[in-house]
């Protein structure tokens, strides 16, 4: 193939949007993460509205608050455009079963591939963290229990550090 692979793009934290047109630059899009910035041309404005649209979408779906045991979401990158590479499991149904001695999805028992930093649950996929948030009183009443999650855990690092003092 004359197209070479040219690496990873991260989608966490990253936006996408319409380029403005300059000259003969019509039709592109930009992917910007942190201070990097990547921009792909598209024969036409509908494809290249479709191109943000499917990106922006792995983006919303890509949960920042959410850790992961080995998933990830990119976009991988050819010399001619990219190519959407997320991994992130989306259903259940799509999760694997787990192995004796792996974690274990607190909704439906399959492979715990992720945990919920909103509830320190392991889950298989953002259908499932959804139910475990909905099932912890939503994200409102789940906030509330990470922050008192986190103040006690200051608390027991504060006073085991005193006692080591």
């Amino acid at each position: 193939s004359r197209l070479k692979d040219r690496g990873e793009i991260p989608l966490i934290g990253s936006t996408v949007e319409p380029s403005p047109e300059k000259g003969f630059r019509k039709h592109y899009f930009e992917i910007k993460n942190g201070k990097k910035s990547y921009v792909y041309g598209c024969d036409s404005e509908p494809e290249r509205d479709a191109w943000v649209s499917s990106i922006a979408e792995v983006i919303a779906n890509m949960d920042p608050e959410m850790d992961s045991r080995g998933a990830s979401g990119s976009i991988s990158s050819t010399g001619y455009g990219p190519k959407l590479a997320t991994n992130i499991i989306q259903l259940r149904i799509d999760a694997r079963d787990a192995n004796e001695g792996e974690p274990v999805c607190v909704i439906c028992g399959r492979y715990g591939a992720y945990v919920c930093r909103h509830t320190a649950c392991d889950v298989c996929s953002l259908q499932c963290k959804m139910e475990n948030i909905e099932a912890h009183g939503g994200y409102e009443e789940v906030e509330k229990l990470r922050q008192e999650r986190e103040e006690a855990e200051m608390a027991y690092n504060k006073a085991r550090a005193s006692a080591e003092e």
